[in-house]
């Protein structure tokens, strides 16, 4: 009788270190699952922010308020306002809401921000010419909510990789590419790390690059690229 005692009491044991054990693996893998696919608070110190896939702009902001810019060089005359369809969110991902427009200093408000703010293609196409729209341009032609410079200094980090093969400032078919991304983020004396912000090549039937990137991060937080 003692043995089968000694028995049931050693096997509840096994069986009970062996939920424990599965209990604990379970939680550790929802955590690294989650910290790869979104931000994990893990104290009120500690966050861990994902990575924007290619084709989605990150930015980051030091508020929980931010107007995305769209004004995309509308002072050109050789390109004037462009249409976007985006899908944003304001939590690194977790959440999205569709927004649709035309290009003008207003920009696309947003609030509550809680992470980084990705901006990606609402279809997910990945269509050259998709983020044509962003941008800040200078601030005597974008003085609308986007642009007053208590805007332009909440941004502090921008992160962009683009899909392979493609260009996501630059329609399809442009020949002229002068002044697209001239002067994007003009004047965002925060913004301090580019270090993966990654500029696609231009489309091949592009035969006029002249101001093409010029002055993209002029008067921004980067001095050395003034």
């Amino acid at each position: 009788m003692a043995k089968n005692n000694r028995f049931i009491t050693t096997f509840a044991f096994v069986a009970l270190a062996l939920v424990f054990f599965v209990l604990s693996f379970a939680s550790s893998y929802n955590l690294l699952d989650a910290a790869i696919n979104q931000d994990v608070n893990l104290s009120n110190n500690v966050k861990i922010t994902a990575v924007a896939p290619p084709g989605t702009l990150s930015l980051k902001v030091n508020s929980d308020t931010f107007t995305v810019p769209t004004v995309g060089n509308v002072n050109s005359s050789a390109i004037g306002a462009r249409a976007y369809d985006w899908s944003i969110s304001v939590d690194g991902g977790i959440t999205w809401t569709r927004y649709q427009g035309t290009g003008s200093i207003a920009g696309i408000p947003l609030e509550n921000i809680t992470g980084d703010i990705w901006i990606k293609e609402y279809d997910g196409e990945h269509t050259n010419g998709w983020l044509s729209a962003f941008g800040f341009n200078r601030p005597e032609d974008n003085a609308g909510a986007s642009g007053v410079q208590a805007n332009r200094n909440k941004l502090t980090v921008v992160e962009f990789r683009d899909e392979e093969g493609n260009n996501s400032f630059i329609p399809n078919g442009t020949t002229n590419a002068q002044y697209y991304l001239y002067n994007t983020f003009y004047s965002c004396t925060n913004l301090t790390d580019i270090s993966h912000f990654e500029i696609p090549a231009l489309p091949s039937t592009v035969t006029n690059a002249s101001n093409y990137l010029s002055n993209i991060f002029n008067k921004s937080g980067l001095t050395s690229l003034e």
